[in-house]
């Protein structure tokens, strides 16, 4: 209830999504992208004020001011200084606003932020160049991974003796880690 869902990700379709076998699920008074079935629901862009750099407070013209539930249960906390308006972040009259800045509670309200974003690996794996090269007595070579993966890391001579096993196990994805050779 009172939520803006707007511009995120769901695996197909909506921006809600339910896993196959879920119970139902009820959402009202709520903006939300691509629409979804509910009593007071709304899709309307909430016209945030900058979501690029996360600012997700409304601008005055945002529908979801004073359109959340009505029932005065939710209103805004009333700004004393202005009877019948609310008291800011909330917006509008005492009419409760969809969103993280509307509502009872607005004054301890927990603060809406991006998801960090999610670290791109590599299509596949990827070893990096030894440091220094050419070396003497000792080397670092360091690999990342896309999806974790049993790794082994062998070095040879020039002759194909094997001078050293770095890395023989399973690795976690994303993994760079970095060996010492003995020279």
């Amino acid at each position: 209830m009172n939520n803006i869902i707007w511009a995120n990700s769901a695996p197909t379709g909506s921006q809600i999504y339910l896993y196959s076998g879920s119970s139902s699920f009820t959402c009202t008074y709520s903006d939300i992208q691509d629409g979804w079935g509910g009593v007071g629901n709304i899709d309307v862009d909430p016209l945030f004020v900058d979501p690029l750099n996360s600012d997700f407070h409304l601008q005055s013209a945002s529908p979801c001011i004073d359109a959340g539930n009505p029932d005065p249960q939710y209103n805004d906390p009333e700004d004393p200084a202005n009877p019948g308006f609310a008291l800011y972040p909330a917006m509008g009259t005492i009419v409760n606003d969809m969103g993280a800045y509307g509502g009872q509670g607005v004054l301890g309200w927990v603060g809406v932020s991006e998801k960090p974003a999610i670290k791109k690996y590599p299509e596949s794996y990827m070893l990096f160049q030894n440091y220094p090269n050419p070396f003497n007595p000792k080397t670092a070579i360091s690999y990342q991974l896309q999806a974790a993966s049993y790794v082994e890391l062998t070095v040879y001579d020039i002759a194909g003796r094997e001078v050293a096993s770095l890395v023989n196990g399973y690795m976690s994805s994303g993994c760079r880690a970095g060996s010492i050779l003995p020279g």
